[in-house]
């Protein structure tokens, strides 16, 4: 693996490579945000990205508020009955 001076990953060491991807994080909005644009550049043409605290309430209220408006510019889906939004690669695309 490829880092850069600052000890960071290179994103273009991992572009097209994962299939899959459940962003789990518990971190603020802004954290959300980044790994989601992280994501679209490097899942694979036919991947998928999951976000498992879709709808909390509380800390997890900012990734509700994200996916809500980022689903005006690209198509979300969310498990009905669940907490699991999810979308794929080629609409992650577009936000980038």
């Amino acid at each position: 693996m490829r880092r850069s001076r600052a000890g960071h990953l290179q994103m273009s060491d991992f572009r097209l490579c994962p299939d899959f991807n459940r962003n789990a994080s518990r971190d603020p909005r802004r954290h959300v945000e980044n790994d989601t644009r992280k994501m679209a550049i490097m899942l694979a043409e036919r991947g998928l990205v999951f976000w498992h605290d879709y709808g909390g309430r509380g800390s997890f209220r900012g990734l509700t508020e994200y996916l809500e408006e980022l689903s005006r510019r690209i198509s979300l889906y969310h498990v009905i009955n669940t907490t699991l939004a999810w979308a794929p690669a080629s609409e992650l695309r577009k936000i980038v």
